[in-house]
């Protein structure tokens, strides 16, 4: 495995490439693992020292697996059943076999980091891209990696992205709690659309803690509003949330395109994230592939991207309808929870759909 720890360490003959990656999220290393198959001079710039270290709930679901034959070893615990609870109503979203995990982010980051350096990639820690120019950027240390094409894999504050002129409006702020031995074995999500909108509590157990979680989109509620929210929640089950660190981390689903000359951009950078769900590994490596398929075949057409936007597109209608009139869509919500609980073929179709079945 090729892994340079510091780009001090970095020999000075080694700065052109093909494409050069900012971000060693799934979406960086998804695109270089196809592109150096393909026989790409490939170098992933991250500027953590450890790969998926991530404010992030942690889920997968079938189509993460049947898409992308991911390990079972990132696996931490498996659930045939998720708990809904919307208002005063729990209803049970549950098949005959698992259809969703919670993962370890690191090991997913591990193993996919082997891919790419396997495939003739290199990935460089501790690696901060400071400033982008024509066709080279500038490290943290001073060297310079020249480049082809450019591929902004850098998440919700993509340096790539600002490089470009692109604004981001549309973000959701996630935070987190990481509780150690919590008494929760099942997955379960609270709606509460009068004070959260669309969006959600979610409870995802691990195999060492428990992520109790939030996310807050400023159109309908202030990130410190939905922090109270979530420590009143915590404290109601008798957890006290000044014993546990507070993670938190944006969220961008401000799509707004993914070529721009010879630089792309690919998964949060990209805004590629559902703004509904919040799910985004999906997406991100989803993105990587195809850019990486972009870059090899320029007349590539990008058809998952394209599949991919299509949902996108009808979950940010519903988000738009909510924030124009959030009584009728609290109303539809709820008429909506009612025919889950009630109508077993619907709800084993809303299954599917969020399994990806």
């Amino acid at each position: 495995m090729f892994i340079l720890a510091m780009c001090s360490v970095y020999m000075e003959n080694k700065k052109d490439y093909d494409v050069v990656i900012v971000g060693a999220g799934p979406a960086g290393l998804a695109a270089a693992k196809i592109l150096a198959q393909a026989n790409k001079k490939v170098i992933v710039l991250e500027k953590n020292k450890i790969i998926g270290q991530k404010a992030c709930a942690g889920g997968l679901t079938i189509k993460d697996f049947n898409e992308f034959k991911l390990p079972e070893f990132i696996i931490e615990k498996e659930f045939q059943r998720i708990l809904l609870h919307i208002g005063k109503r729990s209803i049970e979203m549950e098949l005959n076999e698992p259809w969703i995990w919670t993962c370890d982010r690191e090991k997913l980051g591990q193993w996919q980091t082997e891919q790419a350096t396997k495939a003739g990639a290199e990935v460089v820690l501790n690696c901060a891209a400071l400033k982008i120019d024509r066709d080279f950027i500038s490290a943290n240390n001073g060297f310079k990696f020249y480049f082809k094409y450019l591929i902004g894999a850098d998440g919700a504050n993509s340096m790539v992205r600002k490089h470009l002129g692109l604004a981001t409006s549309k973000i959701v702020v996630a935070m987190q709690y990481l509780v150690p031995q919590a008494n929760f074995g099942n997955l379960e999500i609270f709606f509460d659309s009068k004070k959260l909108g669309p969006e959600y509590l979610w409870v995802f157990p691990h195999k060492n803690y428990v992520s109790i979680g939030i996310g807050a989109e400023p159109r309908f509620i202030l990130p410190a509003k939905s922090k109270s929210y979530l420590d009143t929640w915590c404290m109601k089950h008798g957890l006290n949330p000044k014993n546990y660190p507070l993670q938190a981390a944006p969220i961008n689903y401000d799509y707004q395109g993914l070529k721009f000359n010879n630089i792309f951009l690919v998964g949060d950078a990209a805004g590629l994230t559902s703004g509904a769900t919040g799910e985004g590994v999906y997406s991100a490596i989803v993105s990587g592939q195809e850019v990486a398929r972009k870059i090899i075949d320029p007349n590539y057409s990008l058809p998952k991207i394209k599949k991919s936007l299509r949902s996108k597109k009808l979950e940010e209608k519903f988000l738009t309808f909510f924030k124009i009139s959030r009584p009728l869509a609290s109303i539809i919500f709820k008429l909506g929870a009612i025919k889950l609980a009630k109508n077993d073929k619907f709800r084993r179709k809303m299954i599917h759909f969020l399994a990806g079945k």
